[in-house]
């Protein structure tokens, strides 16, 4: 008792010179990081890197970052560079030069259309065996990361093949039984590629039509639907690496992705008039390197548990990602018969009235 007695006349003084304040500091001291992302496709003769800065202010934040100023350095604030080392020698040097862009989503809480972008032009398809540094040198600190390039070897995909008509043969018709066939893509792995993303671009033209006659067109829409299957990071196969695609996903996939409308007839593919066929499906392979693999995967979606997620970045003296990866196309793929017909008159598709603009095929959608 002795003891609390003491106490109280100490904490009724301090009481008295901390009651008075009434300004909160809820802002930690300012700091500005700065952030980068940069992925590198080799194939490709202009490079972009997004570069900006973090900021804290005593107001609003989510005002701030309204305005341009706030996220990204002014002109001359630094001077980047993205250097080619080889075995330890600089092969090429290039200078990041900024330029304004308008492509910038506006619907967020940050500033745009308008935005700073930098970039460098190599001229040529970068060096798989080359690392590249990127070099922002600021009066103050030096801001650097590295990574190495995804291959540029062509012809890795070799399933479906390249440079014929392939037909993707989903599912087979006999009678009123429709069997769906699982289809195996294969393709061979890259040094330096750690994550391989499977999916299909599949073209639908969606013909609007004002009444169920399908006599007068209201509007008219080329859709580029994108099927996602699945990423692959091992080995199989003598080597090679392979995904399964399931056939009646296809199917599926199509009715969640439109809707069921007698208003609404869809061709399946775009028809090539000049090769006498209909280009229906695109397969995609996205590569990435070990760098973008990692930054992926820790900023995947927490599941388990523990709900704390840890951070990643492979710039020094900055935040962000510098890394690389690459698409590989199989363009212009067709459909076999079989997957037509269940796409014309099987249970799953048949309400969303696809049809064909192939126009020697009784299904074509101009008769």
């Amino acid at each position: 008792m002795k003891k609390w007695t003491l106490l109280l006349p100490v904490l009724a003084v301090a009481a008295a010179f901390v009651g008075c304040k009434e300004d909160v500091e809820l802002n930690a001291p300012y700091r500005s990081d700065t952030v980068i992302y940069g992925i590198l496709d080799p194939v490709q003769d202009t490079q972009w890197v997004r570069i900006n800065r973090t900021w804290l202010g005593d107001g609003n934040n989510l005002d701030a970052a309204t305005i341009r100023d706030s996220s990204e350095y002014a002109d001359g604030a630094f001077n980047g560079t993205v250097n080619a080392w080889k075995n330890g020698s600089l092969q090429e040097a290039y200078t990041l030069e900024s330029k304004t862009r308008q492509d910038k989503d506006d619907d967020g809480i940050f500033f745009g259309p308008e935005y700073t972008a930098y970039y460098f032009v190599a001229g040529e398809e970068l060096d798989d065996e080359s690392v590249y540094e990127l070099q922002l040198e600021f009066p103050d600190k030096l801001v650097r990361a590295e990574t190495n390039i995804i291959g540029t070897t062509p012809g890795s995909v070799t399933q479906p093949p390249q440079g014929i008509y392939y037909q993707m043969g989903f599912a087979n018709v006999n009678g009123s039984l429709t069997l769906y066939n699982d289809f195996t893509a294969k393709w061979a792995p890259d040094d330096n590629a750690s994550r391989y993303e499977v999916s299909f671009n599949i073209y639908v033209n969606e013909i609007t039509y004002t009444d169920e006659t399908w006599s007068t067109v209201e509007s008219e829409e080329l859709k580029v639907l994108d099927w996602f299957i699945g990423t692959e990071t091992g080995f199989s196969d003598n080597g090679n690496i392979t995904r399964e695609v399931n056939g009646e996903q296809f199917f599926r996939f199509l009715e969640a992705r439109l809707e069921a409308s007698p208003l609404i007839r869809r061709e399946i593919g775009v028809w090539d008039e000049e090769n006498q066929q209909v280009h229906a499906i695109d397969f995609v392979l996205t590569v990435a390197n070990d760098e973008l693999d990692t930054y992926i995967e820790v900023n995947s979606p927490v599941t388990g548990v523990i709900q704390e997620r840890p951070q990643y970045s492979n710039v020094s003296n900055g935040l962000g990602i510098f890394a690389s990866r690459r698409q590989i196309i199989v363009p212009n793929l067709g459909l076999s018969a079989g997957s037509y017909t269940a796409l014309f008159d099987g249970e799953i598709t048949a309400p969303l009235n696809f049809c064909s603009p192939n126009p020697f095929v009784d299904e074509y959608c101009g008769e």
